[in-house]
């Protein structure tokens, strides 16, 4: 019976060490896995993080100061006439980048009812548009006070008049080259205007 007794204590013994080595095996097996899972979380996120697109990032890199900007220089009736002879062309030339527009000046306008004030200008081209009630302008319209201060816009309409030979500054946007029926349409945003 003795002998029996201290089979029986000896068999739980051993079963009992097996089972907290298999619990521990089981626990380290856990934290391995819980670890890998950690890892793969943490390169799916430095992925994330690599291919997230970077929202218009060639203006937020820019400084605010337009002088030190870089820019395409062309005339009014030279952008609109290749407008009207091919816009996608056009599009793809000068979208994303900075225009330096020598023209005339049809008109400077301010909205005061908006908030900031919105600064339109207006050149009008010697371009005849191949269809009726076509558009030969180039606008450029802006909101933003650090490109073009609301002090600044007001000065220059009061030093510009229409018909005056100007220097337009905008920057083209993936819509500033627009066809809207056969109708060329140019729309920058506005980023200075001076006298020639």
């Amino acid at each position: 019976m003795k002998r029996l007794l201290i089979i029986i204590f000896c068999a739980a013994i051993i079963f009992s060490v097996d089972a907290c080595g298999d619990r521990g095996k089981s626990d380290t097996n856990k934290t391995e896995e819980k670890e890998e899972m950690t890892d793969v979380e943490s390169k799916e996120t430095e992925s994330l993080e690599e291919t997230e697109p970077l929202e218009d990032a060639a203006r937020t890199e820019t400084p605010k100061n337009p002088d030190d900007l870089e820019y395409i220089a062309c005339r009014a009736d030279e952008l609109i006439k290749e407008m009207y002879d091919d816009i996608d062309a056009v599009a793809e030339k000068y979208t994303g980048k900075y225009l330096e527009i020598t023209g005339i000046l049809e008109s400077a306008e301010i909205d005061h009812d908006s908030t900031p004030p919105g600064k339109t200008v207006y050149m009008k081209t010697t371009v005849e548009p191949p269809y009726e009630n076509g558009w030969a302008i180039v606008s450029a319209l802006s909101w933003d006070e650090e490109w073009v201060s609301q002090a600044e816009y007001e000065e220059a309409m009061r030093t510009l008049s229409e018909g005056d030979e100007v220097v337009l500054r905008g920057y083209a946007e993936d819509y500033s080259f627009d066809d809207d029926g056969g109708v060329r349409l140019c729309s920058l945003t506005l980023v200075g205007i001076r006298p020639k």
